[in-house]
């Protein structure tokens, strides 16, 4: 309740509470530290969420494909064959639609992604 003992509404609130500011121990770090606080705490939220984010996607699309398809695809890779190349042997072996060989190759970006954010950590 505020002074004339009417029922506080949200952007009251947080106005007297932008007017109040935040204390840290004996230290009143007023308006500015409150609103520091706050913008820390939104960008740590953003970043923690977009990396879980990211993993789960990565490893959604890494567990779509089989490893030994894989493996496969990045034997012919380093064998030095171009892209037409390993869609021509993942046909041999039963991939033979796009989609299927697209999720191949999306697999094998998810690999280098995991990668980076193993990095990132």
């Amino acid at each position: 309740m505020n002074d004339s003992g009417d029922s506080l509404n949200f952007i009251d609130f947080v106005v007297l509470k932008i007017e109040a500011g935040t204390r840290y121990k004996d230290l009143n770090l007023g308006t500015i530290g409150l609103l520091d606080v706050w913008v820390i705490s939104i960008g740590l939220m953003y970043i923690i969420g977009r990396m879980l984010l990211l993993s789960k996607l990565i490893r959604y699309t890494i567990s779509r494909v089989p490893d030994e398809v894989t493996e496969f695809a990045a034997y012919h890779f380093i064998q030095k064959k171009g892209e037409a190349g390993v869609k021509s042997e993942l046909t041999k072996m039963g991939w033979k639609t796009d989609q299927e060989q697209d999720m191949v190759f999306e697999a094998l970006d998810g690999y280098g992604g995991m990668n980076e954010l193993r990095r990132m950590k």
